[in-house]
């Protein structure tokens, strides 16, 4: 989730509107979309998505939501998806414990919800 706090956030700041449309709330590990868990369940039980959950050295969790059918970013703009490779190459392969640390110390998570 805090990945698409990142998307939001950097789209946002290009194209003065947010790519998803979500709201966040500001759990004590950073940025996630409101009901995000409901959102995923929906996305899952409808086919669109496939999630699993890994349970890291830290004992922290991380959960990988992937697309079932990848023609679905037939949907998004080449904008839109720009922006989402840069996010993912940026911050896809850190460790969900750094992940919420970047996530506290964007700029944009100070300004929301200081």
């Amino acid at each position: 989730m805090k990945l698409l706090w990142f998307v939001d956030s950097r789209y946002f700041d290009e194209n003065v509107e947010t790519l998803t449309g979500l709201a966040y709330a500001h759990p004590p590990r950073g940025p996630s979309p409101h009901y995000h868990e409901l959102l995923v369940d929906l996305l899952e039980e409808a086919g669109i998505v496939e999630v699993n959950c890994d349970l890291k050295e830290d004992d922290s969790e991380m959960i990988k939501i992937k697309l079932k059918d990848p023609s679905a970013t037939r949907y998004l703009t080449p904008k839109e998806k720009a922006v989402i490779e840069r996010i993912v190459r940026q911050f896809g392969s850190i460790s969900t414990s750094e992940l919420i640390k970047s996530s506290h110390e964007d700029p944009r998570w100070r300004i929301v919800f200081s």
